[in-house]
């Protein structure tokens, strides 16, 4: 059983990466995590769209990517869509104790705009609060 919504991040590391950089980031994408699934959204519009009922972003570090270099993975049974995005990770600015979950966000969203554009696949449309409103 899942412990998300609609989007999952987790870490893949090697043996000879930092634990408690390792231990840090993971904090981080669980904060991270937590903030992106709990948006407002109509999931079940966005998964009938997609053909998808999630998507498990595994961050994988490599300190000589330039640039996020993103693979799909074959969607499982549980159609969950595991894409691995290999960066480097555990760099000062996404184990930050304080800045570290923001950082991420940022990155993890332009990541899914990326998949976006490049494959089709949509992303959940966030709906807005009763209270906000849209100028234009």
């Amino acid at each position: 059983m899942r412990d998300y919504n609609w989007i999952a991040i987790g870490g893949g590391f090697t043996m000879d990466d930092d634990a408690t950089r390792m231990h840090a980031f993971m904090r981080n994408a669980g904060k991270a995590q937590r903030l992106l699934d709990a948006a407002d959204a109509d999931l079940e519009a966005w998964r009938d769209a997609a053909g998808i009922d999630a998507i498990h972003l595994v961050l994988e570090t490599d300190s000589d990517a330039s640039e996020p270099e993103i693979d799909p993975m074959p969607v499982g049974e549980d159609r969950v869509q595991v894409y691995a995005v290999r960066a480097p990770w555990l760099v000062d600015d996404f184990v930050d104790e304080d800045m570290g979950a923001w950082q991420l966000v940022v990155h993890v969203v332009a990541v899914l705009m990326t998949i976006h554009r490049e494959t089709g696949l949509p992303l959940p449309a966030f709906r807005l609060g009763a209270g906000e409103y849209v100028i234009g």
